[in-house]
């Protein structure tokens, strides 16, 4: 693997195992979470007023991030995204595991299997 891949995939774990679920306080401490994940990041420990919160606006006390990464050139790359969970609901037994990539994978993989298998032998039933 890569040290960009590395990085990509420290990343997307580390923001997934964060309970950030829609209309929860978890949502709303998010935004600060992230300022502290990235202030601490070798990009920003030397900038830590580089990172910091643009208030929502609303009655929940949501907010942005923002980030500001100097280069060498003139240019400005503004990067932006979205943060929060819609719901884990979905995910049934297997919800305390939804922020949990590398333990759902598995259980996921063993789901799918055991129902591969039901329709193989229901699939051969009828042959």
């Amino acid at each position: 693997m890569t040290d960009l891949a590395a990085r990509a995939e420290h990343w997307a774990l580390t923001l997934t195992r964060i309970p950030s679920v829609t209309g929860t306080p978890d949502e709303v401490a998010l935004p600060e979470t992230l300022c502290g994940l990235l202030r601490a990041s070798p990009a920003f420990r030397d900038r830590p007023d580089d990172v910091w919160t643009i208030p929502a606006g609303d009655r929940q006390g949501r907010a942005s991030v923002a980030a500001l990464l100097r280069g060498r050139g003139r240019r400005t790359v503004v990067l932006t995204g979205h943060f929060d969970t819609v719901t884990t609901t979905d995910y049934g037994d297997l919800q305390p595991l939804a922020t949990e990539p590398e333990q759902l994978k598995p259980k996921f993989r063993s789901l799918f299997l055991k129902e591969f298998q039901y329709q193989a032998v229901v699939g051969c039933a009828w042959v």
